[in-house]
């Protein structure tokens, strides 16, 4: 199984302009450290999370189809397109009549539907590609705010933090921030 991101989101959750605004800076010569830090800590809100931050397009690489497939991240808003390599390795696109696409459960899935089947696939790896769009249209305000303490955090601790042997700290209050939201699969 392979998961590839072919479309990252545009813009982010927090721009520069908030976080100095949040901080308290005016001068501009810090903005592109400011912009590392942000995306850093996106990356971090997001990889916490197991959710995407901002729309987002992925595809999913399988070597053939399971009655579920589960579709990592979310939330899921669409799948564009599942394709498959038939058995004579030539690319199809399955009909989305074939597939029942759950948006309810956690993780959400695509579910064959009891009355169909799947096609018969060439015995290759990555046989199966689902298309999917995936994150927050708008970034929850909790988001936001975990993202902008960070930022904050690190500016204010520019250098290296150690303080015994714990080398990463995170100002409190991210994560209890971003705790509610967390994916949680069961």
């Amino acid at each position: 199984m392979g998961l590839t991101l072919t479309q990252s989101a545009a813009g982010g959750p927090v721009t520069v302009a908030q976080v100095k605004a949040y901080i308290g800076i005016e001068s501009s010569e810090w903005d592109a450290m400011l912009a590392g830090f942000i995306a850093a800590a996106t990356a971090h809100a997001q990889n916490y999370l197991g959710k995407a931050i901002g729309s987002q397009e992925w595809a999913l690489s399988l070597d053939g189809f399971a009655d579920e497939i589960a579709l990592p991240l979310g939330p899921v808003t669409d799948v564009g397109a599942v394709t498959y390599l038939d058995a004579d390795r030539a690319e199809q696109t399955l009909d989305d009549g074939v597939y029942i696409l759950d948006l309810v459960s956690t993780p959400q899935r695509i579910v064959r539907d009891p009355e169909e089947s799947w096609p018969a696939t060439a015995n290759v790896p990555n046989a199966v590609t689902v298309a999917f769009t995936t994150g927050f249209a708008t970034a929850p305000a909790e988001v936001v705010q975990a993202i902008q303490m960070l930022v904050a955090f690190w500016w204010e601790n520019r250098s290296a933090v150690n303080v015994g042997n714990i080398t990463s700290v995170l100002p409190f209050g991210v994560e209890a921030l971003l705790q509610p939201l967390r994916r949680i699969v069961i």
